[in-house]
């Protein structure tokens, strides 16, 4: 802002005091205001659930369409959430200025073009990898002052992820479990929709040492993230476990038991499907819940290897650490149910 000499040089300090420059993840310097009102994120379940998580979701005026989905343990934590509008795309420049919002979340750089001009500050963060994850969290701290809680966050993620390396550094590759990830994100998905190797449960499966049978699978309908396999490329891959994703997950696992697959899938005949747990959201996306997912993870794949981890203790500490809810057993055994 230019500086004037006399009175209107005081004016344009104060104005200046109120606002302040983050560096987000397109390495863009944005001016943002230091008291934050009414956010729009228009981002992923995992940036989204991250805001709420720090506290935020009484600011957020709109966000996409994921907490429509069932999770009823997020607006139970936060009933703020039931009056935030829901949009199934991002909104445009006229809809976001109507709505008065005074920071806007995004996920794709196509859109810091499409929002030039609003005077609305556009920050642009990412979650598809752990480190993009952490480095997120960590701008999220900044913009929200709130740092000491992204610092836990973070805390939890590079812990358990050295607890679950350093406990399973040891089996040999030949000795890996194989997995399979089936998620239904609509009612219509078949358990033969699933992540593309490039989505960051990839990452999460490598670090428990698990073979993921897509990294050697061609997928159709690939778009970056999801993707489908063939009924005979699960069969003849045949995984050692199934994990159902997703809001429909159900779904999934009423078609994997319908008795097709009974002595043809092991995961079927040695009942080694498991739910991915709900929280915040879906654990299979990562975000803020990414630390106490790869724990649990690592545990139902190899149980004898953590067989001292009270994952509902600790699951119930690391809420209260970031979040800052306390849930009772009976919760906290909601969540790993998937439901």
């Amino acid at each position: 802002m230019a500086i004037f000499s006399g009175c209107t040089n005081a004016a344009d300090s104060k104005e200046d005091s109120d606002y302040r420059t983050i560096v987000d993840m397109a390495g863009r310097e944005v001016i943002i205001p230091k008291k934050i009102e009414r956010i729009s994120c228009m981002t992923s379940a995992a940036c989204e659930t991250a805001v709420v998580a720090m506290g935020q979701a009484s600011k957020l005026v709109c966000t996409t369409s994921y907490v429509d989905g069932n999770f009823e343990f997020t607006y139970k934590l936060f009933p703020e959430l039931a009056r935030v509008e829901k949009a199934n795309a991002a909104l445009s420049k006229e809809e976001l200025i109507n709505r008065k919002v005074d920071l806007v979340i995004i996920k794709n750089k196509r859109d810091i073009e499409k929002l030039t001009g609003t005077g609305i500050p556009v920050v642009y963060l990412e979650f598809n990898d752990i480190e993009q994850t952490k480095e997120s969290i960590k701008l999220l701290g900044e913009i929200f002052d709130a740092k000491n809680v992204a610092e836990a966050y973070i805390s939890y993620i590079e812990t358990f992820i050295s607890v679950v390396q350093e406990r399973l550094s040891e089996i040999p590759t030949d000795s890996r479990v194989t997995t399979y990830a089936s998620l239904q994100k609509n009612a219509s998905d078949s358990i033969f929709y699933t992540y593309a190797p490039s989505h960051i449960s990839t990452e999460i499966f490598d670090i428990c040492q698990t073979s993921v049978i897509t990294k050697e699978i061609s997928l159709s309908d690939n778009t970056g993230n999801n993707g489908s396999i063939t009924e005979e490329a699960l069969i003849n891959k045949d995984p050692d476990v199934i994990f159902l994703c997703g809001v429909f997950r159900e779904n999934g696992y009423k078609q994997l038991f319908s008795g097709n697959y009974a002595g043809v899938l092991s995961a079927v005949d040695n009942r080694q499907v498991y739910y991915y747990p709900i929280g915040m959201f879906d654990w299979s996306v990562g975000g803020f819940e990414l630390g106490i997912s790869c724990l649990w993870l690592a545990q139902t794949l190899y149980p004898n290897e953590f067989q001292d981890i009270d994952i509902i203790g600790l699951t119930q500490k690391y809420y209260n650490d970031t979040a800052g809810v306390e849930l009772t057993y009976e919760e906290v055994s909601n969540i790993f149910e998937g439901k």
